[in-house]
């Protein structure tokens, strides 16, 4: 199948970012060698929204077949770097008949309206990538957004603790309640920023509060925690 592909080198991350997805691609096909299909840095970092020490580094693998020893040497190589490569890796007969959870299929979605493209692509292999529609993402966003905020509630019960987590579940909350609305939104700034927009919500600088090393503002957990009480009211 011959698939349009995006070079590394085209991505504005910073170096260490673009360093790091060149050497695991080199261990990826090192590792999984022919049985490897596909090969894409995915979310943030394949958006242009990295924010540098903050992002992990996501990464999508196809392969022909699963095996446990492969998928445990991918994650053993991740671990020599110093920034959190998230991998999630599929099989093909997964990938054929979409036998994945949501967020690789916001993965496809964005292949499928031009906004992401793998960076691999098995040459000479007969490999059919997934066509998704925004639709199917709301379908998925209205079956998982009552897992997503039950986590965010436990979350909140304690904001000092895991500030981190708090900041990246209530972002994956805010995009799908944008998504039901059909707007997309590819960075923290412009899902929060939209999403206050929408819904008539005091803004939220996120970047500062993602910056700090300080804990969680109290202006943040308002925000936060109004969120969170609208949409389990029905309000928004």
């Amino acid at each position: 199948m011959k698939c349009l592909t995006k070079s590394f080198l085209d991505y504005n991350l910073p170096s260490n970012y673009k360093n790091i997805v060149e050497e695991y691609y080199k261990d990826a096909k090192q590792i999984l060698c022919d049985n490897m299909i596909m090969f894409m840095l995915t979310s943030s970092c394949s958006l242009g929204s990295c924010i540098e020490g903050w992002s992990d580094i996501d990464i999508l693998i196809v392969v022909e077949q699963l095996r446990f020893s492969e998928l445990k040497a991918m994650h053993k190589a991740a671990l020599k770097y110093n920034i959190k490569i998230a991998l999630a890796m599929l099989s093909r007969n997964e990938v054929e008949n979409r036998m994945f959870d949501d967020k690789t299929n916001v993965v496809f979605y964005q292949i499928t309206v031009g906004l992401a493209k793998p960076n691999y692509i098995k040459q000479d292999t007969v490999f059919a990538l997934p066509q998704v529609e925004l639709e199917q993402i709301q379908q998925d966003d209205i079956i998982m957004l009552p897992w997503y905020l039950h986590k965010l509630r436990r979350l909140l019960f304690a904001p000092s603790d895991d500030k981190r987590s708090i900041i990246k579940m209530l972002y994956i909350v805010i995009k799908m309640k944008l998504r039901m609305d059909n707007i997309i939104a590819i960075s923290y700034s412009e899902a929060y920023s939209k999403f206050a927009q929408k819904y008539h919500l005091e803004p939220i600088d996120i970047m500062s509060e993602i910056l700090s090393t300080q804990e969680s503002s109290d202006s943040f957990i308002k925000f936060a925690r109004q969120t969170v009480e609208k949409i389990c009211n029905g309000e928004i």
